[in-house]
């Protein structure tokens, strides 16, 4: 299930950006995109250029040799977050910062469609639209980008932004069919019967029962949410105050992660006798990671915050 959690983050991130962008507006009023804009690139970009810069030295510095040096336009695109447009380097500076550069793709492009998405229809709309640009136009985009950005031709493109449109697109029409109540007249077993069918699909496709099932699972994901909103009672373990917390600094200890893991397993692997279990070698790892990421996420997010602040 977990190589396809970037799939499902990216559904939720347009179910909740929409959000964002509703509950801000006051009235009648059009959106207010440029603060929604704004409110987004505060929360990744000042993380994000530090990742850049630690990452940056790590690599260059040969504690994770590359064998190869980083072109000009690869750090040009992770400083300005356009490194999701560059196929092969999308990843090349900041560990898992392709994500990151869709994510800020994604803002941009809802900040500029958002007021002409006003229902479930032109929703769908959007979504094929997203379709189309990624299927028929997702090779053509990614052959310009590979000579404007300095990029790698020949590189694997399953990390290329284009690719992901489609699957934030069905976020957006979540929402919206949200907003129009669908599924609001569904009864307890039905509701709970979709709940089971979005797990099956989870469970299928990490048994590897059909290609299909990465698409569906997108989908799957959009239902899930539809149902969870239109019940209009609170998810009480999502909105406990641990996981609140932990949905607040999950950027932070993504980005962090990466830089504890290493250092963690060499100082595992030395310090256990050979021959040890491979489990115990993964939950020691695990707790030292999580041990470290998250307090190191929570005073960096502090302190930017706190240097961000109006005075």
């Amino acid at each position: 299930v977990g190589q396809f959690g970037v799939d499902l983050f990216f559904v939720i991130s347009g179910f909740v950006l929409c959000e964002s962008i509703d509950r801000r507006q006051q009235g009648g009023a059009a959106p207010d995109r440029w603060g929604f804009f704004k409110r987004r690139m505060k929360r990744l970009v000042p993380l994000y250029l530090i990742g850049v810069v630690v990452y940056g030295f790590l690599i260059d510095g040969h504690l994770q040799p590359r064998g190869e040096s980083i072109p000009i336009g690869v750090w040009i695109a992770n400083i300005l977050l356009l490194n999701g447009w560059q196929p092969g380097w999308e990843s090349s500076v900041v560990p898992g910062g392709w994500s990151i550069g869709a994510e800020a793709t994604f803002a941009i492009l809802l900040a500029l469609v958002f007021p002409w998405i006003r229902n479930l229809s032109t929703a769908l709309w959007f979504w094929l639209g997203t379709v189309v640009v990624s299927v028929f136009l997702g090779d053509v985009i990614a052959d310009m980008a590979t000579r404007l950005l300095s990029a790698e031709g020949d590189a694997e493109r399953g990390y290329f932004v284009v690719r992901h449109l489609p699957t934030f697109a069905v976020g957006v029409v979540a929402w919206h069919a949200a907003q129009q109540g669908i599924g609001r007249g569904l009864s307890l077993p039905m509701r709970w019967g979709m709940r089971l069918f979005v797990v099956g699909l989870l469970v299928g496709r990490s048994f590897g029962v059909g290609a299909m099932l990465d698409r569906s699972l997108m989908v799957g994901s959009a239902i899930l949410l539809v149902v969870m909103t239109v019940e209009h009672q609170p998810v009480k373990s999502l909105a406990a105050r641990g996981m609140v917390w932990l949905g607040r600094h999950s950027y932070g200890s993504y980005l962090v992660h990466f830089a504890v893991i290493w250092p963690a397993e060499v100082l595992i692997v030395a310090l256990l006798p050979v021959g040890s279990s491979a489990l115990l070698m993964y939950a020691l790892l695990l707790m030292l990671v999580c041990g470290l990421t998250f307090p190191i996420a929570w005073v960096l997010e502090n302190l930017l915050k706190f240097r961000l602040s109006p005075r």
